[in-house]
């Protein structure tokens, strides 16, 4: 069984020190540094959404969160959306159903928190079809594609899930 911790802010601020191991959870060292750069620019401001560990056995395995994505200026989805942040496994820990779980939990803390969040949406880049894979597989279902020059990633797809689906 597992379960999800907020990060606490010196924790946000610091994962990289903290917990450095939380990096092999993405394979480019591009993605690495910007989960250390949001999360220590995130601190714990919890109006903006969540940034939590997943824990099996009190053993940090992993990293998810969400954010409202009604608070994005560059994005088009209505209010309704939650936005899925840094969902990831260990290396060691994946193919066990830990993601699955944590995605349920995420999926039930979002709907405490924020009644009017009726759907989980994630964004991954084109020339990641793993991903794309995993979370077409998980339900969720290919909303669009669309391509962001100046960023990190350029080619994106995006997907998404009901809520009461994960639950």
């Amino acid at each position: 069984m597992i379960n999800l911790r907020l990060l606490i802010p010196d924790e946000a601020k610091n994962l990289g020190v903290l917990h450095p191991e939380l990096i092999q959870i993405w394979d480019r060292k591009a993605a690495q540094e910007q989960c250390l750069r949001h999360t220590k620019d995130w601190g714990n401001n919890t109006s903006l959404g969540e940034i939590l560990f997943i824990q099996h056995n009190d053993t940090i395995i992993g990293l998810t969160g969400w954010y409202d994505l009604s608070l994005c200026t560059d994005t088009t989805f209505p209010p309704s959306h939650a936005g899925l942040r840094w969902h990831g496994i260990l290396p060691q820990h994946r193919k066990k159903n830990f993601s699955r779980q944590a995605l349920k939990l995420l999926a039930e803390r979002i709907q405490n928190k924020d009644k009017k969040k009726t759907h989980l949406v994630e964004t991954y880049p084109t020339d990641r079809p793993d991903l794309g894979q995993y979370f077409l597989k998980t339900g969720f279902s290919l909303e669009k594609h669309y391509e962001r020059p100046g960023s990190l990633y350029t080619d994106f797809e995006t997907v998404s899930i009901a809520l009461n689906k994960l639950t």
